[in-house]
């Protein structure tokens, strides 16, 4: 089985790639996610891998370009990892252009909830407010 540090980066890899067979795996089934903060296209925790796949559906839809996650730094410690990613993506005339930190807690191998932590919250609001 993978540690904590191979399933962060296999994640980020996946992601990167578009790769939503490999991320689905990398999930648990009950994967909650936390975004920063209310974007027009979902509100706070996603709940479950269908309701993720639809809100990044959603959020694929409205951008010109794949919003692209490349993680700089992974820290992992047991059951937790940390990725520091830099995020670009465009939409609307928009850019997004920043850092985030996701922090991941895994179990049997799975990545059961994630949080996102973005370097300019205001920076990551305006961009999804933008129209």
């Amino acid at each position: 089985m993978m540690d904590s540090k191979e399933i962060a980066q296999s994640l980020f890899e996946a992601m990167l790639a578009g790769d939503q067979d490999t991320v689905a795996t990398l999930l648990s089934p009950d994967i909650v996610w936390r975004a920063p903060a209310a974007t027009p296209l979902h509100s706070g925790a996603v709940r479950g891998l269908d309701e993720l796949r639809e809100v990044m559906g959603k959020i694929d839809a409205t951008l010109d370009d794949q919003l692209r996650f490349t993680p700089t730094s992974i820290i992992a410690e047991g059951n937790m990892a940390a990725v520091i990613s830099h995020n670009t993506a465009s939409r609307e005339g928009a850019v997004l252009d920043l850092d985030m930190v996701f922090v991941l807690s895994i179990k049997d191998g799975k990545v059961v909830e994630v949080t996102e932590f973005p370097q300019s919250p205001d920076t990551w609001t305006s961009f999804w407010l933008s129209e």
